[in-house]
């Protein structure tokens, strides 16, 4: 009480333990040395180190407090789609392909974008090479769906963007930062629907 702590006197230390660079602890500016903010962009152990003075000029020992950052892992992406959907007859010759997403983030992040696109086998040759991608939708809708007249193969691919599932630091955040996933390892039969038509009815009288 007679010497209280002169908090400009304040020293902090941050060691990395595993090899990962010092310029990947990113701290917030702030005059008040009582206490920091910091970011860690690489995952690892680490030390934190603080030592404080008074006002009479007396220097306490180094406290020590080790923490280890977990890698923030990408999310899966993925998404079920019928292989068969026949035109509807009441819905101006339309099929309706939905999709249902059924992507997950591995270690607990959110899932904030997903972007669906698709390719329509234009001359029924098997073969979404000369195709161009569509945008079906590039919000966060997990079930879109495609109305169509034309009958034929079409294939989805879907993208997926995480945000942090915990608090973070905008301001040290980049978009290389921003983990993201999509289904182009996925086999292909798996993403492709086809749009065929109702068969007709036969019949005759005599």
């Amino acid at each position: 009480e007679r010497y209280p702590i002169d908090w400009t006197k304040t020293q902090w230390e941050y060691i990395p333990l595993e090899g990962q660079s010092v310029n990947s602890i990113k701290v917030v500016n702030s005059n008040d040395l009582s206490k920091r903010e910091l970011l860690f962009k690489e995952p690892g152990k680490y030390k934190m180190r603080l030592a404080v003075t008074n006002i009479a000029d007396n220097t306490s020992d180094w406290y020590e407090y080790s923490l280890e950052i977990y890698p923030d892992r990408p999310p899966v992406a993925g998404f079920y789609v019928q292989k068969e959907i026949t035109r509807d007859g009441e819905n101006n010759q339309k099929a309706a392909i939905t999709l249902y997403d059924h992507s997950q983030s591995p270690d607990g992040d959110l899932i904030s974008k997903k972007i669906w696109k698709y390719k329509y086998d234009s001359n029924n040759d098997g073969n979404f090479d000369d195709e161009e991608w569509v945008i079906l939708d590039d919000g966060n809708n997990s079930s879109p769906t495609l109305y169509t007249n034309q009958v034929g193969k079409y294939l989805f691919e879907l993208e997926v963007h995480e945000e942090f599932g915990q608090e973070t630091i905008p301001e040290f955040i980049t978009q290389d930062d921003i983990r993201k996933a999509d289904t182009l390892s996925v086999p292909a039969e798996e993403k492709v629907t086809e749009v065929v038509n109702i068969s007709p009815v036969v019949g005759f009288s005599p």
